[in-house]
This record gives structure tokens, C-alpha cells and sequence, in this order.
């Protein structure tokens, strides 16, 4: 993850809408890289699609130490641009149910504890929330604390009548929608996961539909934003219902 590092500091330094910021924790610095606004041909450079809230432990000159947190890479709509224009539906092998809230992630720290992170920040008030949920369910912690000091990311969305973005919920909860490998960028599958039954259980929910019936939906579903999409060669795609995009403009 050296060379990702590398490509993303020179993403930085020579694109506008690709910046980092440096977060110091207990002596530690963490180097955490985004986006602002970007275009189709700007996600075309080396590492930037890997730029969104991935963190890096640096030293005080800005080398790189180790790769702490690994979100999922960035990806598009349904027909949004080049890279979901020519989508083959008839390849899609997984549907997940897509929740409107804040991307949670797992951090890896030296002392062993558990850090969360929202996108580019450590005490925001996403984080705060999903902390609180964590203290009120501790084996659930202790599980992604162990997965995050064992180099993977827990990745999780954050949905909560404190935390409305369009969709309305009743309860806060914490999704986990993948876990990833820090040193590869491999996605573990749910039934791959070893002492994960805390993280299993708080998957996110797969939907066994045909694409076909999966675009009708979109047309017709209400009060939820949509669905992800996995396609046979690993690329993923949100597909949002009428209904939410609709609402999101407004």
C-alpha cells in the first residue's frame, strides 16, 4: 500500500480536487486523503478512485508508516458517467439494499483501541453518535476492534433519527456493509468472517432479485434511497429510486 500512498500524495500535490489532511491523535499522525469535486476524468488518475477517507499512519515528515483505514473505493450511478455507462445488468452477481446515512470505518491504532472514523474526520458528530451505539453494545466492539488490529476495515453506515439526511429512521444502528483487507484492498465475504458473529449479524441486507426487476423498482420503490450493485469482474454501482433522487433535489 506504499505505492498507493505515493500515487495519492502525487494526486494531491497536482490536482485540485484531490487534498489530504494531516490528524494528530496521541502523538500519532494520521494522513487521511479525498475528494472535493471531481471529474470522470479526474477519478481516471492512478489512486484516485482510492480516495476517499483512506488513512495512513505517517511520520512527522510525511512518510509513510502503514495503511490504518480503508474505505470503499469510489464509485457511480447508474448510467452517471463512462464508468457505469455500458453496465451490463445481465453480469450483476450481488444486490445490496443502499442506506441513507454516514460511512463509519474502522481505524488500526498502535495502542490497540478502537478508533472510528467518518470521512476525513475522527470526533465528528456521525462518529460521536456511532461511538455512543458501540459503548451500548460492547461485544460488537470488541469484534471490530479485533478485525482493525488484525489490518481490516470494517466498513459501516451510520443510520439514525439523529443523523437524517432524506430516509427517516427510528433507531440508530451501525450496518456493516464490507470488510476489507488493509494491505490488499480484498473484500472478505460475510461467510468468510472468523469470530465476525457480531459483525455477520449486522450485514447489510443482499436482495435475491433479477436485474430486470431490480430497474422497475427503481421506477416504483419509495422511502428508501435504493440498492448497490456488484457486477461479476467486482465493480460496484448505486442504483437510487425515482423517489429519492427526487427528494434529494429538493
Amino acid at each position: 500500500m506504499e505505492k498507493l500512498y505515493k500515487d495519492l500524495c502525487y494526486l494531491c500535490e497536482t490536482n485540485d480536487g484531490f487534498y489530504f489532511k494531516d490528524i494528530t491523535i496521541d502523538e500519532n499522525v494520521y494522513r487521511v486523503f479525498s475528494y472535493r469535486i471531481a471529474s470522470y476524468n479526474d477519478f481516471l488518475n492512478p489512486g484516485a478512485l482510492e480516495c476517499r477517507g483512506h488513512t495512513f499512519f505517517v511520520d512527522e515528515k510525511g512518510n509513510y508508516i502503514d495503511i490504518v483505514s480503508l474505505p470503499m473505493q469510489k464509485f457511480f450511478n447508474l448510467y452517471e458517467n463512462p464508468f457505469t455507462m455500458d453496465i451490463n445488468m445481465s453480469s450483476v452477481v450481488k444486490v445490496m439494499d443502499k442506506l441513507d446515512g454516514s460511512l463509519i470505518s474502522t481505524v488500526k491504532t498502535n495502542d490497540r483501541n478502537l478508533l472510528l472514523k467518518s470521512k476525513t474526520s475522527f470526533n465528528s458528530e456521525q462518529v460521536k453518535i456511532a461511538n455512543e451505539y458501540l459503548h451500548y453494545n460492547p461485544s460488537f466492539r470488541d469484534e471490530l476492534k479485533n478485525y482493525s488490529n488484525n489490518n481490516f476495515t470494517v466498513n459501516m453506515e451510520l443510520v439514525s433519527p439523529n443523523n437524517r439526511i432524506v430516509v427517516p429512521y427510528e433507531k440508530t444502528e451501525l450496518k456493516v456493509l464490507n470488510v476489507r483487507y488493509n494491505y490488499t484492498g480484498e473484500y472478505i465475504e460475510k461467510h468468510d468472517l472468523i469470530g465476525g458473529y457480531e459483525i455477520s449479524d449486522r450485514w447489510v441486507e443482499y436482495l435475491s432479485v433479477s436485474p430486470e426487476h431490480l430497474l422497475r423498482m427503481q421506477e416504483t420503490y419509495s422511502g428508501i434511497e435504493g440498492w448497490v450493485v456488484e457486477t461479476d469482474d467486482g465493480n460496484l454501482v448505486k442504483i437510487k429510486t425515482d423517489w429519492y433522487k427526487n427528494l434529494h433535489k429538493i
